[in-house]
């Protein structure tokens, strides 16, 4: 079998002119068990949103038309109007397949999907409108937190086709708060990291096998490493495909099937830290107009383990949670890039904007943010004891 690239690619819509916003503020919940969904994508053809880990949401269009979707659950489309008077949007789970037929020849349909690439994704660079979310807590509790807004080129499919790249952030709040005694100062990871995601599918090296999806219309294929890596861990993960066209829907992937016998290592000052886990979630789906899939939205969580030593007190663990999702995809706008891709993004310096992080239509503050943000803002009083980092 051929070796497969798979590529992540984002199409989405044109931006229309505004004459009137709808708002609408609310909560996503599980019908049947109540509980809170988060991840949810709530869109239409010109805006993007997401809910947060609360499941709560804002969004604002000038298109009265609100799409709420979910992996497992059933889609809903409805309007600002009809969510009016309502607090709660609640999601049906869809019903298991029962008759659902797993295929034998896994190697043949993963053929189709990348034979399918080109008709189902964007041959050509285009830029798109983002938000990202990064928290950061250490043995649970918040330590780093920061959004941004911006434009990003995106290349497309053709090896032919001028080849793109850059990043302009429009708007950003961070803020960090750190004991002056703590040894350890994690660095979050770049766009470039965060964002980029090869990986080659071979069943020469990964065994590829099929699990039933609980849809008839999708196939999850699961592959996993036959052989570990130097750090004794296997990579595994699954893709979501469509049966009619062949398009990736989602695509996951871990880096640690085993955490606990994950390999340590040494910093340079000699305290030893070991990753448990690495590991990201892509979510696509079929932009209508163009006939194209999009990402709608990215997830990326990442959990480190600190040993206790001379200097560290105790073991201490690292948390980062990283939410990326696309507002707004082929908007065609010149990008002026303002910030290196292969940058820690905390060390990016932008003025905050109060009017637009008040009015933003992308993730919500959750209760757990606010507390944090107070607390920070406190702490810079007492500069003995914290160092705390932000611009707002």
């Amino acid at each position: 079998m051929n070796r497969i690239y798979l590529l992540f690619i984002i199409i989405s819509f044109h931006q229309s002119t505004k004459s009137q916003n709808f708002k609408t503020h609310a909560v996503v919940a599980d019908k049947l068990t109540k509980t809170v969904l988060s991840s949810v994508n709530v869109y239409n053809d010109l805006d993007s949103s997401i809910s947060n880990s609360e499941g709560s949401f804002s969004f604002t269009s000038s298109k009265n038309e609100i799409n709420f979707s979910a992996i497992g659950y059933n889609s809903i489309q409805t309007n600002f109007n009809l969510l009016r008077e309502k607090d709660t949007v609640f999601m049906e789970s869809k019903a298991i397949t029962l008759d659902e037929v797993v295929i034998s020849n896994v190697d043949s349909f993963i053929k189709k999907v990348i034979d399918n690439l080109s008709n189902n994704f964007s041959e050509t660079p285009y830029t798109n409108d983002f938000f990202l979310r990064s928290v950061l807590k250490k043995n649970n509790e918040i330590i780093k937190f920061q959004d941004f807004s911006g434009i990003i080129d995106i290349n497309g499919l053709s090896k032919t086709s001028e080849k793109k790249k850059g990043i302009q952030i429009l708007n950003m709040r961070k803020i960090s708060i750190r004991d002056k005694n703590d040894v350890v100062n994690f660095k979050l990871p770049s766009f470039g990291e965060i964002l980029t995601l090869p990986l080659y599918i071979d069943s020469k090296y990964q065994d590829l096998t099929e699990e039933k999806s609980g849809d008839n219309n999708y196939r999850k294929i699961i592959f996993t490493s036959k052989n570990k890596n130097i750090d004794g861990q296997k990579l595994y993960g699954h893709l979501i495909v469509n049966k009619k066209d062949y398009a990736i829907t989602q695509y996951f992937v871990s880096f640690y099937d085993d955490p606990s016998n994950a390999t340590y290592k040494e910093t340079f000052r000699g305290h030893k830290y070991r990753t448990m886990k690495y590991q990201k979630t892509f979510n696509l789906s079929k932009n209508t107009t163009t006939g194209k899939y999009t990402l709608n939205n990215e997830k990326l969580d990442v959990l480190l383990e600190v040993l206790a030593d001379k200097k560290i007190e105790k073991t201490t663990y690292y948390d980062l949670s990283i939410d990326y999702f696309v507002t707004k995809s082929f908007t065609n706008e010149v990008v002026k890039s303002n910030f290196s891709g292969d940058k820690e993004i905390f060390k990016a310096k932008f003025t905050y904007s109060e009017d637009f992080w008040k009015t933003q239509n992308q993730l919500s503050l959750t209760s757990e943010l606010k507390t944090f943000i107070d607390k920070a803002t406190q702490s810079k009083e007492n500069k003995k004891e914290f160092e705390v980092i932000g611009n707002f």
